[in-house]
């Protein structure tokens, strides 16, 4: 059995892809309160906001992961070609993980759910 890195890195959609993807309104904190808040869970070692310039599959270029995860509510065929490109010629096992409970954050916002830092 293969030993896993233990390196957790999150990256995050860049909020006018994300607008445009999930309507206006969305997402409902800006892109430094969303990152920061990511980076402040302990599992996390890197929290990456993606832009244009700095795609998915660059990332994975540069840190070679053993595994992929994306949210359940994704596809193989939601992924860039260069992002399936790069997994399959690094050979990155990819899972796609999650509750089918669609909540987000405005969710919690809506019920008052959301306590300030």
């Amino acid at each position: 059995m293969q030993k896993l890195k233990a390196t957790f890195c999150v990256y995050l959609s860049v909020q006018m892809l994300m607008q445009g993807q999930r309507g206006e309104g969305r997402p409902c904190q800006i892109q430094t309160q969303r990152l920061s808040a990511i980076a402040r869970l302990d599992c996390v070692n890197y929290a990456i906001a993606l832009t244009e310039t700095l795609r998915a599959d660059s990332i994975l270029q540069a840190l070679q992961p053993d595994l992929f995860v994306k949210g359940i509510d994704k596809t193989w065929d939601d992924l860039t070609k260069y992002t399936r490109q790069t997994l399959s010629e690094l050979g990155i096992n990819v899972a796609f993980l999650g509750d089918t409970v669609d909540i987000h954050t405005t969710d919690f916002i809506e019920r008052g759910q959301v306590i300030q830092s």
